[in-house]
């Protein structure tokens, strides 16, 4: 079977910033006619503090007819939408309470929006980071000290050093895509050489990846992470909502989407295919992964991300060259230390974390993804390990 060559940019991936917008930073501000929706959400961490969101909210005027926003102001709309909608719903979470009907002001232009994205009216990876920051210096380089907020729940610099490093992420991935991809079409016409190549910087991405992930622990403490950033994260598919919400002026079916996770992501996706590390499609991981592919992720990337599964994956070639196996195992191995550490925060910021108060609302052993995570991201790293050449 043949294949065309794969061209991230037709699915809105570069080399250089990876799965962040490939050519623009993301909008800043909306239309002048959404300025107090602007802002309403810009003065939402106030709110939030005075527990008095969810009086403010149904009253802000928000334009119903989204049809003229361009593609980056649709993210941005619905970014601040879903900011707006979260902080409504777990405004009380102290409390273990959660509102389930969406104001008709905002679920109206919401849906609409979220609809003209082909992504779930729900706060998602995309626009919670990926499209969520700007450069304080426009002409400076994208890293952490030069990125900040859009829009936040807090004012606490601890949802900043969760939420950037996760952007710089995204970034760095991008060189390990586009060596992927390579290495893959390579692989078909078994060119050793240029798939070593290929493979060389593959891991180095990896690696630098790796080490922006450790920078995370550095700038965002666990518990201020549990206590002031996690609560907003969980979505309509939560035990205290009750089957989902309910969007007002839209419809009175519930809605139900998982939170926001960094499941949403397509990086890890695409290196899964891409190598060879496949998940059992009958466990509840796999099934979790699909729906956070098919459900929370942009259709560009999705589709990226099924193009590259359907290829024969790097592994089927290293298995008949057994010169590059050392490569491909270092590789696996950087993969599998991303997972580790990414278990190791979540048994550190939740699992560990304990509340006499909102524990139903915010529990310390289920994902903002309504899943158990820490069986879930185990599994992940088995099946990581699994695609290891011995």
């Amino acid at each position: 079977m043949s294949f065309s060559p794969i061209n991230p940019r037709e699915y809105d991936v570069t080399e250089s910033r990876g799965f962040l917008p490939p050519y623009r930073d993301p909008a800043r501000h909306l239309p002048s006619s959404f300025a107090k929706f602007e802002e309403a959400v810009d003065s939402m961490p106030d709110h939030l503090m005075r527990h008095n969101w969810g009086d403010v909210l149904p009253g802000v005027f928000i334009p119903h007819d989204v049809s003229a926003l361009s593609h980056r102001e649709l993210l941005l709309f619905h970014s601040k939408g879903a900011f707006a909608m979260h902080g409504f719903m777990w405004e009380d979470h102290m409390d273990d309470v959660v509102h389930t009907r969406i104001p008709k002001n905002l679920s109206v232009p919401f849906v609409a929006a979220a609809k003209k994205l082909g992504l779930p009216p729900s706060l998602v990876y995309m626009v919670y980071a990926s499209c969520n920051w700007y450069r304080k210096d426009p002409t400076g380089p994208i890293v952490y000290d030069n990125v900040d907020l859009i829009t936040g729940f807090t004012r606490d610099q601890n949802e900043r050093g969760f939420i950037v490093p996760h952007i710089k992420i995204e970034e760095l991935a991008g060189r390990a895509v586009y060596a992927a991809i390579r290495t893959q079409e390579m692989a078909l016409c078994e060119q050793l050489s240029e798939c070593g190549r290929q493979l060389q910087k593959f891991l180095k991405a990896y690696r630098k990846m790796n080490e922006m992930l450790i920078f995370l622990g550095v700038v965002c403490k666990p518990g201020r992470y549990f206590d002031i950033v996690r609560p907003y994260l969980h979505g309509p598919k939560h035990e205290l909502t009750k089957g989902g919400v309910v969007f007002e002026g839209v419809s009175e079916e519930k809605v139900s989407v998982p939170g926001e996770t960094g499941a949403q992501s397509s990086t890890l996706p695409l290196f899964d295919r891409a190598m060879g590390v496949t998940h059992n499609p009958k466990n509840i991981l796999s099934m979790h992964l699909q729906e956070m592919l098919m459900v929370c992720t942009p259709p560009a990337h999705r589709a990226l991300v099924l193009e590259v599964g359907r290829r024969p994956p790097i592994c089927s070639l290293i298995l008949k060259h057994k010169s590059l196996v050392p490569l491909y195992n270092d590789c696996i191995r950087e993969m599998i230390r991303f997972r580790k550490q990414h278990l190791a925060y979540a048994m550190a910021y939740i699992y560990a974390q304990e509340r006499k108060r909102g524990g139903l609302a915010n529990p310390s052993k289920m994902g903002t993804g309504n899943t158990n995570f820490k069986d879930s991201l185990e599994l992940h790293i088995a099946d990581t390990e699994r695609a290891l050449i011995l």
